[in-house]
């Protein structure tokens, strides 16, 4: 459970799927993603890592902090 809903949430181990990241650089800092994943996965921890909290975390990956500076959703899929 993330630190930020931690407050109204239960703190328990959420397993989710990452179905499909895209990427593109905008500078050299900066870069934009499109990613696909199962319904209740947290975005911007899985790019933060909360603390470590989230993983495996585009942080992880990079190896350097990376942060969520905008976040839009795309599209909401219904079964």
């Amino acid at each position: 459970t993330p630190i930020r809903v931690s407050h109204r949430r239960a703190d328990k181990i959420r397993e989710k799927e990452v179905k499909n990241i895209e990427a593109k650089f905008i500078d050299s800092k900066t870069f934009e993603m499109i990613i696909k994943t199962e319904g209740g996965l947290y975005i911007k921890e899985l790019i933060s890592s909360d603390e470590g909290r989230s993983n495996p975390s585009v942080t992880e990956v990079l190896g350097t902090q990376a942060i969520c500076a905008e976040l839009d959703v795309i599209e909401v899929g219904i079964k």
